[in-house]
C-alpha cells in the first residue's frame, strides 16, 4: 500500500541511493535483490525523478525524499550522475547520459539543491540537439526520461496529493 511506501523506501534504500531491484525477505524486510546486485541503474533514476513529481502534500512525501538523500549527497562532488551505483557502498561508475540528468531535475527541485539543480539543467542545455533531441547519440530512453521530467518542471502536468495526473490543457 502507498501508506508503506516511505518505509519500503528506506529499507530498501541503503545510504539513500535506489537500486534497480528490490526483494523482501521475511527476516530481513526489504533489501536491494541479492540476485541482482545492489546496483542502481536505468531501473533505478526514475525512482528519483518520480519522487520529485510527488505532491509535497501527499502523506510521506517528505519521508521518501529524505530516504533517498544519496543521489543528491553525490552530486555535491560529482558534475554528472553515475551510470551506476553500488547502493552499499556508495560506489558510483560511469558517466550518467543526459536522460539522468533529467530525471534529477524534480529530484533536485524538491529537495531545494539549487546549486545541484541548476548544475544537471546545465548539462540538459548542453546535451540538446539542434533538433531538439537530447544526447549524443540521441537516445529513446534519454528522450522519454527528459520529455517527463521537462514537462513536469514546465508545468504541462503534476500529480495531485492524491496520486491523481492533472494536466494543464484541461
Amino acid at each position: 500500500m502507498a501508506r508503506n511506501l516511505p518505509y519500503t523506501v528506506k529499507e530498501s534504500s541503503p545510504n539513500g541511493l535506489v537500486s534497480n531491484w528490490t526483494q523482501w525477505c521475511p527476516s530481513n524486510g526489504f533489501m536491494p535483490d541479492k540476485n541482482k546486485g545492489p546496483y542502481g541503474s536505468y531501473g533505478a533514476i526514475r525512482a528519483y525523478m518520480w519522487a520529485g513529481m510527488t505532491d509535497p502534500a501527499t502523506p510521506g512525501a517528505h519521508a521518501v525524499l529524505d530516504h533517498m538523500l544519496g543521489m543528491a549527497l553525490f552530486l555535491r562532488n560529482h558534475k554528472y550522475p553515475p551510470t551506476t551505483t553500488n547502493v552499499i557502498s556508495r560506489a558510483g561508475q560511469g558517466q550518467g547520459p543526459v536522460g539522468f540528468s533529467a530525471a534529477l531535475l524534480p529530484y533536485l527541485r524538491a529537495l531545494g539543491a539549487t546549486h545541484r539543480f541548476q548544475a544537471q539543467e546545465l548539462l540538459m542545455k548542453d546535451g540538446r540537439q539542434p533538433d531538439g533531441l537530447y544526447g549524443k547519440p540521441t537516445r529513446y530512453y534519454d528522450q522519454n526520461l527528459a520529455l517527463f521530467a521537462l514537462g513536469f518542471l514546465d508545468y504541462a502536468f503534476h500529480f495531485s496529493s492524491k496520486g491523481n495526473l492533472e494536466v494543464s490543457w484541461q
